[in-house]
């Protein structure tokens, strides 16, 4: 990894799988941005994901999600190897980025 030297911008990590979440707030990072989870490809309801090839498993299977000081987003992506989805629809994320806001995150507090 890289080591992030912005002092006063916003630093943002792009990373290939939300495995390195926990270095990216060790950086300060304010923003991450991951994908390869596939949203788990295959969801059963109510169980939802049951699989995602990810050291952290499903729990950052996509979505956003907010431990200080960085918030991630995993996408689910497009496709994958195994072009194979069940209950889990593609998608293409469109992130806007606004100064001075606060949103509300799910928790992924260590």
């Amino acid at each position: 990894m890289v080591r992030l030297t912005a002092p006063d911008g916003l630093r943002i990590v792009l990373a290939h799988t939300p495995d390195q979440f926990a270095w990216a707030r060790a950086q300060n990072a304010d923003l991450m941005l991951a994908g390869h989870t596939h949203g788990g490809q295959i969801c059963i309801p109510p169980l939802g994901a049951i699989f995602s090839p990810t050291a952290a498993g499903v729990r950052y299977i996509s979505g956003i999600f907010y431990a200080p000081p960085t918030v991630l987003h995993v996408s689910r992506g497009l496709s994958g190897d195994i072009p194979i989805r069940w209950n889990c629809r593609p998608e293409i994320s469109r992130l806007r980025l606004r100064a001075g806001r606060k949103a509300n995150y799910r928790s992924a507090a260590p």
